[in-house]
């Protein structure tokens, strides 16, 4: 066997150790830094520069194996690219077989380009959704291990979270979630279309009190943190009733919810669901509240993000 081991920090060596004495073992240094030491440790090492810029009309190895990092922070931004998704591309053009652990974020969400290239490949053998504190120190991160084959040309087997498993025939239309295997796509008329999010990062924010009213975030308090910032900075989600919650909520559950008040604009931080008036406001306030909701959120809530695909799963109710 050929291996490429696509791999972080030392914590990683004791199954090195395995590898190295059953196959022809080369060690992917994800992180530069390590390169010197998994050469130091005797590793046949090469950079994830080369390796990603390996020719990929040639098989290279017979396997890769990879707890890789999960997405690029070596930048001070929010946005990060995401690293998983391009590693396993990769591994899998120049692979012959890969198990690689990545986010499950991949398979949720609709627009993804990676999911519908791999799901539509016929190649995934095996998706093992893995318990959340698999890795502790990697907080609101949920993780699976995604098993292809270069050769393979069927229906894969989901392990969910719960332990059921199914046999799946994949397409670039199937959307995966760990907590529900019966999960059969977005309801028809669904809350998606009043999502909203401020584009203001809350750092940024100038406080003038002449101003116009802004929520910042929901807070611990029992209504949201109100300040006054200018106008020209920002006017999202002024002068619109609806209800609101914060960015980073709970994984499961929304977290605070309140009604927003009609004149204020909202942060970067804020989600909006709009509503056309306070009595729908209200109404909408307590139908998140219901059990059916909070139901559905606990199945469909991918990560502790609201996101605007968690309320495509959720019936409007106005």
């Amino acid at each position: 066997m050929k291996v490429a081991y696509l791999v972080k920090g030392p914590d990683i060596l004791p199954a090195l150790e395995s590898w190295k004495k059953i196959s022809d073992l080369t060690v992917v240094a994800c992180i530069p830094a390590y390169i010197d030491f998994y050469k130091y440790k005797g590793y046949n090492t090469i950079s994830i520069k080369k390796y990603l810029a390996l020719d990929e009309d040639i098989m290279h190895f017979t396997h890769a194996l990879a707890n890789p990092p999960f997405s690029d922070r070596s930048s001070n931004s929010n946005n990060t690219a995401d690293l998983d998704s391009k590693f396993n591309e990769k591994s899998r053009k120049i692979c012959q077989n890969v198990s690689m652990v990545i986010r499950t974020k991949h398979f949720t969400k609709k627009a993804s380009k990676f999911r519908k290239k791999l799901f539509s490949s016929g190649t995934v053998v095996e998706i093992r959704y893995l318990p959340k504190d698999t890795f502790p120190s990697i907080l609101n991160t949920e993780t699976c291990v995604l098993v292809t084959r270069s050769d393979y040309n069927g229906s894969a087997k989901i392990k969910y979270s719960d332990g059921t498993v199914r046999v799946v025939n994949l397409t670039e239309d199937t959307i995966l979630l760990s907590a529900d295997p019966d999960y059969a796509g977005p309801v028809t008329n669904n809350l998606s279309k009043r999502w909203s999010r401020g584009k203001l990062h809350r750092n940024k924010i100038d406080d003038d009190p002449n101003g116009i009213k802004i929520v910042e975030i929901m807070g611990s308090g029992d209504s949201p943190v109100i300040r006054k910032v200018n106008p020209s900075i920002t006017t999202d989600g002024s002068n619109k009733y609806g209800v609101v919650m914060n960015v980073n909520a709970n994984w499961g559950g929304l977290g605070k919810i309140f009604v927003k008040p009609y004149d204020a604009a909202i942060t970067s931080s804020v989600i909006l669901l709009e509503t056309f008036s306070e009595e729908e406001s209200n109404k909408l306030y307590e139908y998140l509240h219901t059990d059916g909701v909070k139901d559905i959120i606990k199945k469909n809530m991918a990560s502790f993000h609201p996101s605007k695909t968690l309320f495509t799963n959720i019936p409007d109710p106005l």
